[in-house]
């Protein structure tokens, strides 16, 4: 699986959907490599490096490590105003956070290490959970700890068999746990408000006060990843409490329509965050509706992300495409294309709309934007098929043919060059432009010195 050169392991890559990310952590640390494995899924990241100490998470820029504050609330080891006491004494006295906590008797040493490591392993553990993910190896040094060490002293590490062994019983859970709650914004109510919830404390390996604690928090509005965060719980703990109470009938999830009326509450509210993911969710695990569609892009529009709702109209657009609802799709892009000008798969939409209905003006200024993009992207290939397709519908616009020679002369091919060189030579000639005519052949002969015709008649020309 490892690459080698020269006796040395380098850069490895992958999917995820073709090897274990378990076997990776085994063979990493049999291999005793040290350096950074990225894992990718959709826009999360996960960045974890190996020594020869074990595993730690780092930080990245999309996901900076959480404050000391942040963590010992969650894990409830104390309270918002023991927090906020902290802080005040930190400010007076200029003493890292966890120190002041400690010498004012809140917490102890080892309840902060015990708190953050627990945090820190949660979030390796979830990783082995994620969809569609790919992997990157890159020895070398590390680039930052998810939690700051100068905070505690020494950074926080992890046994790889410990982590691989966890992680492999979690992974069989989780797919009890995803077969009931596909999404982290499902939304649950309890069945019977009198009814006394299972005793499943046993089963998912806590207390009965953790259990009730999560029942407490389902309402009927809260989804499942507002659950976990309010909890204070890690999210496989939390997720397989409602699991196993949704398996024992005691809970059961919203339908879609309410679903949908639960969202717009949200939106109503202002949350429009919490809207648009609920929205997300069902347009993932439900078979395409316009309808949900179209008011998530709403939703994207007024929390102003126009690049999101760009895409969500362009989608509504190809479905009314799809239908034969020619008009109502072109209006659909072109309000997609004045949220996100931009936007070039906007813009490679538009152009094969417009090739599509023969509208030559259209086709043109689309395609000849979607060109230039190309060729910018150094896609040149591509640049260059969307001129020729381009070019039946002008075969006179000196710029698009311009445009192909230089790309072609990028692509190094010569001879398709020279054939819109002659094309132009010709269109010049017809119009009795000796000038351009003359530049036009030395530019041939530059390329081709042994185009003897070409020769000839440049001569002719400057006799």
């Amino acid at each position: 699986m490892l690459l080698k050169d020269g006796g040395k392991y380098v850069t490895l890559r992958g999917d995820l959907r073709d090897i274990n990310l378990a076997d990776i952590f085994q063979t990493l640390a049999m291999n005793q490599q040290e350096g950074t494995l990225t894992i990718r899924s959709g826009k999360r990241r996960m960045d974890i490096y190996f020594s020869k100490e074990g595993v730690r998470l780092l930080t990245t820029g999309e996901k900076k490590y959480p404050r000391l504050g942040e963590i010992l609330l969650r894990e409830k080891k104390i309270t918002p105003v023991e927090l906020d006491m902290a802080l005040a004494r930190q400010r007076m006295t200029g003493e890292m956070l966890g120190q002041a906590l400690i010498d004012m008797g809140i917490v102890t040493e080892e309840e902060i290490e015990k708190a953050v490591r627990h945090q820190i392993e949660e979030e390796i553990f979830d990783v082995f959970s994620w969809k569609d993910a790919k992997f990157e190896f890159i020895p070398g040094e590390p680039r930052g700890e998810f939690f700051d060490p100068a905070k505690l002293g020494k950074p926080i590490t992890f046994n790889v068999q410990s982590v691989i062994m966890e992680a492999a019983r979690r992974i069989d859970e989780w797919q009890m746990i995803h077969s009931i709650i596909p999404s982290m914004q499902v939304i649950f109510r309890v069945r019977d408000p009198y009814a006394e919830p299972p005793d499943i404390a046993e089963k998912v390996g806590t207390t009965k006060d953790v259990v009730s604690a999560v029942v407490e928090l389902v309402d009927g509005k809260r989804t499942v990843e507002q659950i976990v965060e309010e909890s204070g719980r890690s999210k496989f703990e939390v997720c397989k409490i409602l699991a196993l109470l949704a398996q024992a009938h005691y809970l059961e999830p919203l339908s879609v329509k309410e679903m949908v009326v639960v969202a717009d509450e949200y939106a109503n509210e202002g949350d429009l965050q919490t809207a648009i993911k609920i929205y997300k969710s069902l347009l993932a695990n439900l078979p395409p509706s316009s309808v949900l569609r179209s008011r998530l892009a709403e939703l994207y529009e007024k929390a102003g992300n126009a690049e999101e709702a760009a895409m969500e109209y362009a989608a509504l657009a190809d479905a009314l495409l799809e239908e034969g609802a020619d008009e109502d799709a072109l209006a659909l892009y072109k309000k997609a294309l004045d949220l996100a000008p931009r936007n070039f798969t906007l813009h490679q939409k538009l152009f094969e709309f417009y090739l599509a209905k023969k509208d030559k003006e259209g086709a043109l200024q689309e395609g000849l934007f979607v060109a230039r993009g190309f060729w910018r992207m150094n896609r040149l290939q591509e640049a260059k098929d969307v001129l020729e397709r381009l070019l039946p519908l002008a075969p006179e616009n000196i710029e698009m043919r311009q445009m192909l020679i230089n790309i072609c002369l990028d692509l190094e091919q010569k001879e398709e060059a020279i054939k819109q060189y002659e094309y132009l030579a010709n269109y010049y000639k017809e119009r009795g432009a000796t000038e351009e005519m003359i530049q036009i052949y030395r530019k041939i002969l530059a390329i081709d010195k042994e185009r003897s015709d070409i020769r000839a008649e440049l001569e002719k020309l400057l006799s």
